[in-house]
């Protein structure tokens, strides 16, 4: 008997359902012929009104009426279209622009807003935000150890100054520098200076002082000697630049990892007038490591934007004389930024108007020193003290013959 009574009351429904279905039919029905009726309608008498204002010139009060809302209609089109003219025609300031890059990140971080296909649009929010993070960032820089006659007459005769970064634990690549390339850059007119900063294990403090007693070649600055210190220490190569050395012609920073030729970059010297610029492994369209174990980590927050102006790798690149003294003043003020190449060769270049070109054969990367292939290399990254002095005795030797 329940069953029964189920199965009657989905009868039920089914049949109301059925009948509000019809219902509905019905009723869309009849809208759409009355459209149909009224487009007719009014299509028609259009006509009638336009062909009695074409052939008599006073009309009736009832079609004059409607002439004059026809006329009304068409003023505020016009109207409508000339305000909508200025609007477009206002241009947006940057800052507004910028204010609504910013809103839209937090709405859509993982859409489109990191991402700029047009390079104008880039530039555009990239200085708006570079704008925004200058002030004086209150960076002051002394020097423990200094050596002022290292550059006789602010360097006026010096082809190229021999910047090395180096950490005060590294005594022995150092050593390795001054008994390879080192030397012999010096030997060919160079000047070469090893710039410190403070080392955190006390007992290389009288190690540095011991080393700097003997060779007078290391320039140590106030700050603690760490990874998250280089921008520091590449801002210390700059203003001991502008200060000691600024009419030199060229400034070679490189790590003590390196391996140089020296005669290749001597050429460029004397063969290259260039102005204002940095030359090295140029990093184009380089996106920021976002992975936050990684050595290389830029979180959101520190830049926003999903390429990198562009900037040149750090390990080694080559600045003109006159550069040094203008990146120096902007990097002054411009809040600091931890990854050195990033910050120097790209955002502070950037305010300073300092171009930033790629120089072929200069490699940041473990390169074949076989005599035959360094001829054609400027440098190569990530070599230990053995392999330096192993590499200079192969190179050396003047028994080897290569193809032309």
């Amino acid at each position: 008997m329940q069953r029964h009574k189920l199965f009657r009351s989905s009868s039920i429904r089914i049949k109301s359902h059925q009948k509000l279905r019809t219902l509905f039919a019905s009723m869309i029905g009849i809208i759409f012929i009355f459209v149909i009726c009224s487009e007719f309608y009014i299509g028609k008498h259009a006509v009638r009104i336009l062909n009695f204002y074409n052939n008599q010139t006073q009309p009736s009060n009832r079609e004059g009426f409607l002439f004059s809302i026809r006329n009304k209609i068409i003023k505020l089109q016009n109207i409508g279209n000339s305000i909508q003219e200025k609007i477009e025609s206002i241009e947006v300031s940057d800052f507004d622009e910028y204010h609504k890059f910013l809103v839209d990140a937090r709405i859509n971080a993982n859409k489109t807003f990191f991402f700029f296909n047009d390079t104008k649009t880039f530039h555009k929010l990239f200085q708006t935000w570079l704008n925004s993070r200058s002030m004086d960032n209150g960076l002051e820089i002394d020097f423990k150890l200094n050596h002022r006659h290292l550059c006789f007459e602010q360097g006026r005769a010096v082809p190229i100054l021999i910047a090395v970064t180096s950490s005060a634990t590294h005594l022995e690549s150092r050593a390795a520098i001054r008994e390879t390339w080192g030397g012999y850059a010096k030997e060919k007119g160079a000047v070469v200076v090893f710039f410190l900063g403070l080392p955190k294990n006390p007992k290389y403090h009288s190690r540095v002082f011991d080393e700097n007693s003997k060779f007078h070649d290391i320039v140590q600055a106030n700050f603690i000697d760490t990874y998250t210190n280089l921008t520091m220490k590449t801002i210390s190569v700059l203003k001991w630049m502008t200060e000691v050395c600024s009419l030199a012609k060229y400034i070679l920073k490189v790590d003590d990892d390196m391996f140089i030729n020296i005669d290749n970059f001597l050429n460029i010297t004397e063969s290259k007038n260039e102005s204002k610029t940095i030359m090295g492994e140029l990093a184009h369209d380089w996106p920021p490591v976002r992975s936050a174990k990684n050595k290389w980590y830029t979180s959101y927050n520190d830049y926003p934007f999903s390429i990198y102006p562009d900037f040149v790798f750090g390990p080694s690149y080559l600045l003109t004389g006159d550069s040094a003294k203008s990146l120096y003043e902007e990097s002054l003020k411009l809040n600091l930024f931890r990854l050195e190449d990033v910050y120097v060769t790209g955002f502070v270049a950037e305010k300073a108007q300092v171009k930033r070109s790629n120089l072929p054969a200069m490699f940041n990367t473990p390169r074949d020193l076989q005599p035959c292939n360094f001829r054609h290399l400027l440098s190569s990254h990530g070599h230990t003290p053995p392999d330096i002095r192993r590499h200079w005795m192969w190179l050396t030797r003047r028994n080897f013959k290569c193809e032309p």
